[in-house]
């Protein structure tokens, strides 16, 4: 692997314990919730924060062996960051920003300048060449910035959430840039995104960080199709439930499931939001399963809403809007749910 990270580091009363590697050529994306230490992870690769024990090799160089006592600074990683706020020089103009990577590894003047415009020609801005970076936009700052991550020609290519601060419109084109020239990169890659639209359509794989550890790691296919634990449930769009089965039944805390196929032991059970039916009376016709739960928030997405479901099984539903008025649906409103056996998958844990 030409990035291999373990490593442990306290901060606080957290504690960061994770193993990631990373091929040359490949698109990792670090996926977790806020405070998993994603941020944490990059910034100890990039040189910028220590670990507390561990090592941490890129193309073939450790670069920090806390059991040896070495460790090497920053400046003399050959690592690239994109930052979300892009971070450039607001005192230098565009050529000199992206001509500062190739510079503070001893390039000429000349020779900076020059693989600077190239840079700044391969991501569409070589006639703004000369201007400073408050004459930006948002997207176009965000090329800059990667321009300015590859031009000094690094071994490795650290994205911190890099479209996050971006409109809708402006992301969607800075992403196609993005993924143009992160699949002509020979070195590997990390991305850290809370955008599963991100992290689907950029990553080869993906590395799911919890509370500092790593929690699931797989293809995006992979993940997708098990996800783990809630929070990447949530992050496919797919509810997922942990239990004990005895054959076609699944207790779930003080709830029984029972499911279409037999199944032993811990398991987990998977159905998607679309199969939550919604009743404001109890729902008889064809046997399924029934329980009585609270509106406990609502989102719109696009022509769907998703209906967040408390109770003895905290799930969400997906209706329309028709039937978010049908049935009156608003916080704190009590329903019916209901879910046939035939729409829960269960994998053994």
């Amino acid at each position: 692997m030409s990035l291999a990270v373990e490593v442990t580091a306290r901060r606080g009363d957290f504690v960061l314990d994770a193993h990631v590697e990373v091929a040359d050529g490949e698109v990792l994306a670090l996926l977790g919730p806020n405070g998993a230490g994603k941020t944490s992870l990059l910034r100890i690769v990039a040189g910028l924060e220590r670990p507390d024990t561990g090592r941490v090799e890129i193309g073939g160089l450790v670069v920090d062996d806390l059991g040896a006592g070495s460790h090497v600074p920053a400046a003399e990683r050959r690592v690239g960051m994109v930052f979300q706020d892009h971070l450039l020089f607001p005192h230098l103009d565009l050529t000199d920003n992206v001509a500062f990577g190739p510079r503070s590894r001893g390039t000429g003047r000349r020779e900076a300048a020059r693989v600077a415009l190239d840079w700044l020609e391969r991501v569409g801005l070589a006639e703004r060449a000369g201007e400073q970076p408050s004459a930006l936009s948002g997207g176009q700052a965000q090329r800059v910035a990667l321009a300015r991550a590859l031009a000094g020609d690094p071994a490795v290519l650290l994205l911190d959430e890099p479209l996050a601060a971006l409109d809708v419109e402006t992301r969607q084109e800075v992403r196609g840039l993005l993924r143009e020239h992160l699949r002509a990169f020979a070195g590997p890659v990390v991305l850290v995104t809370h955008d599963p639209l991100e992290a689907l359509t950029l990553a080869d794989r993906l590395v799911v960080l919890e509370d500092g550890r790593v929690t699931q790691a797989g293809t995006p296919a992979e993940v997708a199709r098990h996800p783990r634990s809630a929070w990447v449930a949530r992050l496919v769009g797919v509810n997922l439930l942990r239990g004990e089965a005895a054959g076609t039944e699944v207790t779930v805390g003080r709830a029984t499931l029972t499911t279409a196929e037999p199944a032993y032991g811990p398991v987990d059970v998977l159905f998607h939001p679309h199969a939550v039916a919604l009743h404001r009376t109890e729902p008889g016709g064809s046997p399924r399963n029934t329980w009585r739960a609270v509106v406990d928030g609502m989102d719109v997405e696009g022509a769907r809403v998703r209906v967040h479901l408390d109770g003895p099984l905290a799930v969400v539903a997906e209706v329309t809007p028709a039937a978010v008025a049908e049935l009156g649906l608003a916080d704190g409103v009590e329903v019916w749910a209901a879910v046939k056996a035939v729409e829960l998958q269960v994998h053994p844990r």
